[in-house]
């Protein structure tokens, strides 16, 4: 019987489940970097209290829980890290399905249906709209069919001259880009179209109603993949020297 106020003995003889008290004190005997090796162990081990004087702290204790709060730290990074790596394989899987789709497309006509059509759907996005600048275009007898026209000058004024892309929260002038969807845009990316020298550029618009969708910290690297993959096949469609 334990008296009151005595530390209780210690279980030597193992209760069926695991090792016994003395095969763990072996063992960490024989292999003293253990926890060292495996820091995650200290979020669920008891450090014993060490006796302490008036006005003397306890490093032992505080070293133990500092271990514990950056162990922490360390699972939510690395959970976020492991959510982001998902999230860009999803994108990236879709991105690649949407150039896939393009490259089957059996005509010119095909084409631009899938990007102002099938886009949104493969995409995930609530709307993507092709615009091109200035309605003087040089394609005779191809259809372009839900292509917005654009004034001379506007690409570089919503993108800004010389940039690629742009990613922001939606204007209210952008009617011209998404046609009666626009109420729904919240936020956008906007990726500038050069595919010859012989034809106006133009700008791949991808509207969500998200405001946090896009923004400018993002990465653009699946944008300008998307982007360089429909100026090739327009080239190769209206057989347009490359740039």
């Amino acid at each position: 019987m334990t008296k009151l106020g005595s530390p209780a003995q210690k279980p030597e003889q193992s209760d069926g489940l695991g090792p016994s008290a003395a095969e763990v004190r072996a063992f960490l005997e024989r292999n003293p970097d253990f926890l060292r090796q495996n820091p995650d162990l200290a979020a669920i081990v008891t450090a014993p209290e060490r006796p302490r004087g008036d006005g003397i702290v306890d490093m032992q204790q505080f070293l133990v829980e500092r271990l514990r709060e950056e162990n922490e730290v360390l699972k939510v990074t690395q959970q976020e890290m492991i959510e982001n790596a998902r999230s860009n394989m999803y994108h990236q899987t879709r991105v690649n399905e949407a150039v896939l789709t393009l490259m089957g497309a059996p005509s010119f006509a095909h084409l631009i249906h899938a990007i102002t059509n099938d886009f949104a759907i493969i995409l995930d996005m609530d709307v993507v709209s092709l615009s091109i600048e200035n309605a003087e275009l040089n394609m005779p007898g191809q259809e372009l069919s839900g292509v917005q026209i654009l004034a001379a000058g506007e690409i570089d004024r919503r993108i800004g001259k010389g940039k690629r892309f742009r990613l922001e929260q939606a204007r209210p002038d952008d009617a011209d880009l998404y046609g009666g969807l626009a109420g729904l845009v919240q936020s956008q990316a906007l990726v500038r179209l050069i595919f010859s020298p012989e034809t106006p550029q133009g700008i791949l618009a991808f509207g969500s109603r998200k405001e946090d969708a896009f923004d400018e910290s993002m990465g653009t690297d699946l944008l300008n993949f998307i982007g360089k993959s429909i100026e090739a096949l327009v080239r190769q469609w209206l057989d347009l020297p490359a740039r």
